[in-house]
């Protein structure tokens, strides 16, 4: 499945450090493209694109493969991030970040444990 998959970190404007968290625990999984700030995420037969894990606070994901899915709610957890599906509800792997969501989107946020959780969260937007 191809989405765009955002991971942004939402507290008193703190970063943290996230994308160097993620990186980190990541490592195994990624290969930079070239020079700039363009990543592959793998794991056995699936892959991602990751753009931005050399920025502060967040990243964005396509293209993106089954077993991925678990990579990013890892990364999630790890980078104390929220996963913005495109369209989609936030995302968050702790409770306790969706009062740290705008407004507007704490609502609708969805508690995932693992990418199938994740998954089934944006699949579930496409039916409605």
């Amino acid at each position: 499945m191809s989405f765009d998959v955002f991971l942004m970190r939402f507290h008193d404007g703190d970063d943290g450090g996230g994308n160097a968290a993620v990186r980190v625990a990541l490592a195994p999984h990624l290969v930079r493209v070239g020079s700039g700030d363009i990543w592959h995420l793998r794991t056995g037969d699936s892959q991602a694109d990751v753009y931005g894990l050399d920025q502060p606070s967040g990243f964005m994901a396509n293209h993106i493969g089954d077993a991925i899915w678990d990579l990013l709610v890892e990364a999630a957890r790890v980078g104390r991030f929220v996963i913005l599906p495109m369209s989609g509800p936030a995302c968050v792997v702790d409770p306790d970040h969706v009062e740290d969501l705008p407004p507007d989107a704490r609502e609708a946020a969805v508690v995932v444990q693992n990418g199938a959780q994740l998954l089934a969260a944006i699949e579930e937007l496409g039916r409605h």
